[in-house]
Formats: C-alpha cells, sequence, structure tokens
C-alpha cells in the first residue's frame, strides 16, 4: 500500500518518481509529524481573501479560462512552497517533486 496518498478520503495511484521518502529522524518538522499523527481526524485549512482584478483582466484579454488560469497559477506557486508538498500515507511522510507545469 505504499503507492498511494491519503487525501480527502481518496486513494490514487503514484509514480515512484513523483516524490521521495522524508527521513524521520532528521526532520525539522518530526514534531508537527507526531503531534497530527496522534489525533484521530488530523486535519487543517487554509482560508484567504484574493484579489483576483488583475488575472480576470489577463484572461479576457488572452482568452482564457479563469479556472484554468487559476489551477496554474496555484500549482507554480505550491510548487515554491516545500511545505505544500509533503504528505502522508499509510507507512510514513513523503516529499513530493515539483509538478511540471508547460
Amino acid at each position: 500500500m505504499s503507492n498511494f496518498v491519503l487525501s480527502f478520503k481518496c486513494i490514487w495511484p503514484m509514480a515512484e518518481n513523483m516524490y521521495h521518502p522524508i527521513d524521520i529522524n532528521n526532520w525539522d518538522r518530526r514534531d508537527l509529524y507526531e503531534h497530527f499523527s496522534r489525533l484521530k481526524f488530523p486535519h487543517f485549512a487554509v482560508a484567504a481573501y484574493i484579489d483576483v482584478t488583475r488575472l480576470l483582466e489577463y484572461k479576457r484579454r488572452e482568452g482564457l479560462t479563469f479556472y484554468l488560469s487559476l489551477i496554474y497559477l496555484t500549482t507554480e506557486v505550491l510548487n515554491g512552497i516545500d511545505n505544500f508538498r509533503q504528505a502522508t500515507t499509510v507507512e510514513r511522510p513523503l516529499f513530493f517533486n515539483p509538478l511540471p507545469l508547460p
């Protein structure tokens, strides 16, 4: 089962070149991992208001869809933040490689 990630109650297969295991003993987030691992329903949420006026203007000018533009930009930003590229399988935490973007 080590080739599956649990997230939002969904399970999907992953290619092994997408990630590498995190060495828990030398991980600077070990304390947080151990804390959340003990919880019955470990989760957190992030919410923010974002002014998308310039994105709307750009997508109209370029003939793009808002949804695809937002997904692209979100992926680009999250690729640059290491902590958002981590997940936990049943067995261990993983660090994901950045998603390739065109």
